[in-house]
C-alpha cells in the first residue's frame, strides 16, 4: 500500500530525490497522469480490501462474544464533537483574559523579586533598594 502511494506521488514530484534513478523524470505529462491514476486505484483497492478484512474480523469478533456490538442508535448525540474537540471550553474566554494573566503574573514576580532583596537587606544591610515602579 504504501508503495503504491509512493510511486503515485513520485509521479507527480517535478523535483525526483538524488538517489532515484530518474526513470520517471523522463515521462510525458500523459505518461505521468495514467501511471498516477494506475498507482492511485491499487493504492484505494488495497486500502478497500485492508478495510474489509478488518471489518470481517471486528464482526467476527462480535459473533464470538469477545468485543460487544456497537449499536449505532444508541450513540449519545450529546457526546458529539464541539469547538474542535475543546467541548464546552470557550477558547475567546481564555484569549480574552490573557492579557489579565500576564499582568498578574509580572506583578507577582516583581513582589517575589521584592521580597528576595529585603531578605537579602536584611542578612547583609548593605543592599540599596531602588524604588521599582511601585
Amino acid at each position: 500500500m504504501l508503495a503504491a502511494a509512493g510511486k503515485a506521488i513520485k509521479l507527480v514530484t517535478s523535483s525526483p530525490l538524488a538517489e532515484d534513478n530518474n526513470e520517471d523524470a523522463t515521462l510525458d505529462t500523459k505518461s505521468r497522469k495514467t501511471g498516477f491514476k494506475d498507482h492511485t486505484r491499487e493504492y484505494f483497492t488495497l486500502l478497500k480490501s485492508i478495510n474489509d478484512r478488518l471489518q470481517s474480523e471486528v464482526q467476527a469478533l462480535e459473533e464470538a462474544g469477545l468485543i460487544v456490538k456497537e449499536d449505532k442508535k444508541q450513540v449519545d448525540k450529546n457526546n458529539a464533537i464541539t469547538h474542535g474537540g475543546l467541548g464546552n471550553f470557550d477558547v475567546a474566554w481564555l484569549n480574552a483574559r490573557s492579557r489579565d494573566v500576564g499582568a498578574q503574573k509580572e506583578a507577582e514576580l516583581l513582589k517575589e523579586a521584592r521580597t528576595i532583596l529585603e531578605n537579602m537587606k536584611k542578612e547583609k544591610g548593605d543592599v540599596k533598594m531602588e524604588n521599582a515602579g511601585d
